[in-house]
């Protein structure tokens, strides 16, 4: 990675949703202790956005492909904790950054030309870099889930796992600079230390980026690194989760990243 000079990563609120079904919030500034919200009872409305579907799948495509096709694998690139407390009913677990081709060939009936579906929560950058990973290890049936794992929770779709730990959400949003440049398509990674749970997301080309993190058993001193170009870079910044929850605009940061 090339050194980067000073770089301003701002971090802004956010939105929080609390229990183990979750719902969006916004307005208000969230307090410092997650509140109880009841299930929506309806699903979700997808906007009507137009994907590449060479490169992604939706929801409810998946869903209708899960529930007619037999032969295909769908990989939860989340942590291991994540994928423990709720996944997508029969997904495999591939933690991003923690699994190599042996893992994956080592699964039955796979082959290169096995259906492949990748997903996350950020909602799908994570996803899309592993999806990458495998198209560079020779996979030819490779999509993402575009929504991520929790619009198909959130539209009830089959899940499978432990929830036995409330989930928190933290909206985080950013702008990189380089000198006086924003730093354009760049992956930016944002770890929890205490657990291990992983979301990313990209710069635009105004070096902006935005990525939601659902935080498992939320703690006011839960400790987030922010990775900057790839998940082994040097930590470009540490932010606390309660100062996250209890401002409503973060203080602008001066971070310098070396190589």
């Amino acid at each position: 990675m090339q050194a980067i000079g000073s770089i301003l990563l701002l971090l802004l609120t956010l939105t929080m949703a609390a229990g183990c079904q979750e719902t969006r919030q916004s307005g208000s500034t969230p307090s410092s202790a997650p509140s109880s919200t009841e299930p929506t009872t309806s699903p979700s409305v997808e906007e009507e956005v137009v994907i590449d579907t060479a490169r992604y799948i939706r929801a409810a495509d998946l869903l209708e492909r899960i529930e007619s096709e037999t032969g295909h694998f769908v990989f939860d690139v989340r942590s291991k904790e994540s994928y423990a407390q709720s996944h997508v009913r029969n997904a495999v677990s591939m933690p991003y950054g923690q699994f190599e081709p042996q893992d994956v060939t080592a699964l039955e009936q796979m082959s290169l030309d096995t259906p492949i579906v990748t997903y996350c929560g950020c909602p799908h950058h994570l996803a899309g870099l592993s999806a990458d990973r495998l198209i560079e290890w020779g996979y030819r049936n490779v999509r993402v889930l575009y929504e991520g794992f929790w619009h198909w929770k959130d539209n009830r779709y089959p899940i499978a796992g432990l929830q036995t730990q409330q989930t928190s959400e933290l909206q985080l949003a950013g702008i990189i600079v380089s000198g006086d440049q924003p730093l354009a398509d760049t992956d930016v990674f944002i770890l929890n230390t205490r657990n291990g749970q992983l979301e990313a997301a990209a710069t635009d080309a105004q070096g902006r980026f935005e990525t939601g993190f659902h935080v498992l058993d939320y703690r006011p001193d839960d400790q987030f690194e922010v990775r900057i170009g790839s998940l082994d870079a040097p930590v470009a910044h540490r932010l606390s989760a309660g100062l996250v929850r209890e401002k409503q605009t973060l203080p602008v940061f001066y971070i310098e990243v070396k190589s």
